[in-house]
């Protein structure tokens, strides 16, 4: 970029400090709102798919997997709905852990 160019590219940009409007714009721009869905798409689908395999392998897949839906429910509706059936899911399973735990607790004699 020659001298001029520079200058004139300076005078136009201040000093170099993004506004909230340039911003804005950038961010309503097609390919930033595309990059970002291939990005939290990547992103959560890894994490998701180790839960998966840390399900066969010893590991907190009942942790990953759900912190690998909600990265992908910042994007996609189908993943939302995924993590609302699992935090149902969990719930249930824990209201029974704790029913069978009560239960098997008033037969006891100490």
């Amino acid at each position: 970029m020659e001298r001029s160019e520079r200058c004139r590219f300076e005078e136009s940009h201040g000093d170099g400090k993004v506004t909230l409007a340039e911003m804005a714009d950038w961010r309503s721009n097609g390919t930033y709102r595309m990059a970002r869905k291939i990005v939290i798409l990547v992103i959560g689908g890894t994490v998701t798919l180790v839960g998966i395999v840390l399900i066969v392998l010893p590991g907190p897949a009942f942790i990953v997997i759900p912190a690998g839906l909600a990265i992908l429910a910042i994007e996609f509706a189908w993943a939302r709905r995924w993590l609302e059936k699992a935090k149902q899911m969990a719930k249930a399973a824990a209201s029974k852990a704790k029913s069978m735990a009560s239960n098997s607790g008033a037969g006891r004699a100490d």
